[in-house]
């Protein structure tokens, strides 16, 4: 990844390693996310984490079928 705007290949649209130019500086491009971008991402963050989470309750009941510790 050359980390340059397609179009504008002389502009840089970092300014740091973990920040982004709002624009570019060239064709004045907008670097900025689709509306409910992070929506999406959350939905499917937290759709993994709950399958990994069932998953694992399922396991850990299967494994101690016999003897089920319930209470402590």
């Amino acid at each position: 990844m050359a980390g340059v705007v397609g179009a504008a290949a002389e502009a840089r649209p970092f300014r740091t390693y973990f920040e982004m130019e709002p624009r570019c500086d060239v064709c004045g491009y907008l670097f900025e996310r689709e509306e409910g971008y992070w929506t999406g991402a959350m939905i499917v963050n937290i759709a993994v984490c709950e399958a990994w989470f069932f998953l694992l309750f399922i396991g850990t009941v299967l494994l101690t079928l016999p003897d089920i510790a319930w209470t402590p």
